[in-house]
């Protein structure tokens, strides 16, 4: 993450600090049982909480105002994984799977957590 430039936008669930991020963001986006967040590049509003996350088993992300969308990381195709054109805050990971970025997010950041995307589809992290 530090080597992409993502250090600034990342949340981790096991850091303190954030933990009331993640209890809101739980409430937004459940995950399954057993299901650990590995990072979270997630921001709140008074909306609610948005953003994208990855974790030891899914690609899930959340727009303000709308429902949750979750990708198995098995489902990713590392190959396919980019930035959409017309919109440079989604991702896409898989055909017809289309994830959300938080707007604050720069354009190299978000080519950044494309990156990452790839890695840890490919189980190249954990």
């Amino acid at each position: 993450v530090k080597e992409l430039g993502l250090g600034s936008e990342v949340k981790y669930a096991d850091d303190k600090k954030h933990a009331k991020h993640f209890v809101k963001f739980a409430k937004k986006m459940p995950l399954d049982a057993g299901e650990q967040v590995l990072a979270s590049f997630s921001d709140s509003t008074l909306a609610g909480v948005y953003g994208l996350m990855l974790t030891d088993r899914n690609v899930r992300s959340r727009d303000l105002m709308e429902e949750p969308v979750c990708t198995p990381r098995s489902q990713v195709d590392v190959a396919a994984v980019r930035v959409i054109p017309e919109s440079k805050h989604k991702i896409i990971v898989a055909v017809g799977e289309v994830h959300d970025v938080p707007s604050h997010m720069s354009e190299r950041e978000t080519a950044a957590l494309v990156t990452l995307i790839q890695e840890w589809a490919d189980l190249r992290i954990n």
